[in-house]
């Protein structure tokens, strides 16, 4: 079975995109799932060229606060994407899901994280507690969001051996020619 894949969409894909790609992998490792699953981020702006490394109090707090290394990370443009080979998306504002839907993604597929309140409200700036603030935020609602991701998933498994329990049934039992 082929992995599904979730992208996370930010706006540089150097600050909070690849934070929540990481706090997302963790959490589907910690459940176990994260062999179903390849979590992507990328950039809906052009203000970087694709290949930066994230920001360094993105990489500092990311290791401090969540005990996560994401100095492998380079950006990447949405722009180079095919929406359709996604499964999920999540976004962090209503102004980064309008746009995304612009691009093609399917409505039902996008999900804005902290949609109580029509997304995150903070965005880090250039200063280390801003950053800091965002990984205490996120890592609640990441936890909350693999959690429904795990339930969906047992879901579909569940649905799936049904599906093949019905299949092996019909192929055992006899045809009323065959008696």
């Amino acid at each position: 079975m082929a992995k599904k894949k979730i992208l996370i969409v930010g706006f540089d894909n150097v600050c909070l995109s690849p934070m929540i790609q990481a706090l997302l992998s963790q959490a589907l490792n910690e459940l176990g799932l994260i062999m179903y699953y390849t979590i992507e981020s990328a950039g809906l702006a052009n203000t970087h060229p694709d290949g930066n490394p994230p920001t360094e109090f993105t990489v500092c707090v990311m290791n401090e606060k969540a005990d996560l290394c994401i100095a492998h990370h380079t950006s990447r443009s949405i722009k180079s994407l095919r929406l359709s080979d996604y499964y999920q998306f999540f976004v962090t504002n209503q102004e980064r899901l309008s746009r995304l839907i612009r691009l093609g993604a399917p409505t039902e597929k996008v999900t804005l994280l902290f949609e109580s309140s029509g997304g995150i409200h903070l965005d880090p700036m250039a200063n280390k507690p801003s950053y800091e603030q965002c990984v205490a935020l996120l890592k609640p609602e990441i936890r909350k969001i693999a959690q429904e991701i795990a339930a969906e998933h047992r879901t579909q498994q569940r649905q799936e051996t049904t599906r093949r329990a019905i299949a092996l049934d019909v192929t055992r039992k006899p045809s009323p020619l065959s008696r």
